[in-house]
């Protein structure tokens, strides 16, 4: 379920009109943003294709940032060593990696 008022304000769970949520975007961020406003205006059939997915599907389609956040955070600790001498050491720098990442997903509340 949704987590804040936003979300339910913004169209973010159950069934809404994706226009009406295009609508309060522009509103709020128009302004300050009128390039992505305006982009997204004109893309809009495309993007509220996402929108006609029920709550779950939507979770789990946006739910992928914290997948590659962890391939994001193995890359940057592999890439500054150049060679590794066995596989082993790769699979423990990048179990390393993972432990690192935990520490702080739980520290921000990511379970």
């Amino acid at each position: 379920m949704p987590r804040n008022e936003w979300q339910l304000s913004n169209g973010m769970a159950g069934n809404f009109a994706p226009d009406h949520a295009l609508k309060g975007f522009e509103k709020q961020w128009g302004g300050k943003y009128p390039h992505i406003a305006a982009s997204w205006r004109k893309h809009w059939a495309e993007l509220s294709t996402y929108f006609k997915y029920p709550w779950e599907i939507r979770k789990l389609i946006y739910t992928t940032n914290p997948i590659e956040s962890v391939n994001r955070g193995i890359r940057k600790v592999t890439k500054t060593r150049g060679i590794f001498s066995t596989e082993e050491s790769l699979v423990k720098l990048a179990y390393l990696a993972i432990q690192d990442m935990e520490k702080r997903w739980r520290r921000i509340g990511w379970q």
